[in-house]
């Protein structure tokens, strides 16, 4: 896999990152210009989100330069953002504090109509995409949180083990639903079919393609997993593939539901990434 210079400005941030988490006074540095011609010399741009609305997060103005140059943009959605627990509540009773959702109201295909939260989000990634002058996106339906899962089980062994879609129906309130994620029907999708899939899509594109994804240090469990096998499947196809990568949850430990922080945002809440003794001792705080 060839990674371009596409990556300077992440290391960049997380040098700054480190100095402003270390207390002491630096200097500002000059503003960074980002060289979006780099980027768009690529013949065509392929875009393989965690969830719906990633894609946009995390590419819509690289698309647009794409797009302006006349040039090809597909955007592939992986999951389907299903297992969002207080979205679902919001979605069907109107308050985020309010009942919540059973397997089928999360993620029910067997109809027509748009009676899922899975379809309901499909739908508007497919309007943004509309309104942003892009190709509707391809979903490839796995399971929200899956992908995490799919690493998981690859890391441990069992490629193979069904991903499980998500049911909060037995708790009263999202607060108390962590075992409703991931806890619902099993799938026929697991880390083997997820690799397939990435190498079809890759096995489609040609060494000019720009391959976008998030980055396998990404605060968001699915993000990260993500990453990891775009990276690793875009290294074995013929040729190699460069890949752009981009921090959507930035400073949150995987893991854990820390307030993101939108470096360099002047608005951004205060970061948990002000804690010097953990930045030192815990290998796994970002």
């Amino acid at each position: 896999m060839r990674i371009t210079r596409s990556s300077r400005p992440i290391v960049i941030a997380c040098a700054l990152m480190v100095a402003s988490c270390a207390g002491e006074p630096v200097e500002a540095p000059a503003p960074l210009a980002c060289d979006n011609a780099e980027f768009a010399a690529y013949d065509g741009l392929l875009i393989v989100a965690p969830h719906p609305d990633d894609e946009v997060l995390g590419f819509a103005g690289l698309a647009s330069e794409f797009i302006r140059q006349g040039k090809p943009v597909r955007t592939v959605v992986t999951t389907d953002g299903d297992a969002y627990c207080e979205a679902c509540a919001l979605w069907t009773t109107g308050s985020v504090n309010g009942a919540t959702c059973d397997a089928a109201t999360l993620s029910n295909f067997a109809t027509p109509a748009v009676d899922s939260l899975a379809e309901a989000r499909r739908l508007e990634s497919t309007l943004a995409a509309r309104a942003l002058g892009r190709p509707a996106p391809r979903f490839l339906g796995y399971p929200d949180t899956g992908l995490a899962a799919a690493r998981r089980n690859r890391d441990a062994g069992s490629p193979d083990t069904p991903l499980r879609r998500s049911d909060f129906s037995a708790c009263d309130n999202c607060g108390e639903c962590g075992a409703g994620y991931g806890g619902g029907p099993e799938t026929s999708l697991n880390a083997n079919t997820l690799a397939a899939s990435l190498d079809e899509l890759l096995a489609a594109t040609t060494p000019t393609t720009l391959i976008a994804t998030t980055h396998w240090l990404d605060g968001h469990g699915d993000h990260a997993a993500l990453g990891e096998f775009v990276r690793e499947r875009a290294a074995l196809v013929a040729g190699g593939r460069t890949v752009a990568f981009a921090v959507i949850h930035a400073n949150t430990a995987n893991g854990h539901s820390f307030a993101d922080c939108w470096y360099p945002g002047p608005a951004a809440e205060p970061c948990p990434c002000f804690d010097e003794d953990r930045a030192d001792n815990d290998d796994d705080w970002l």
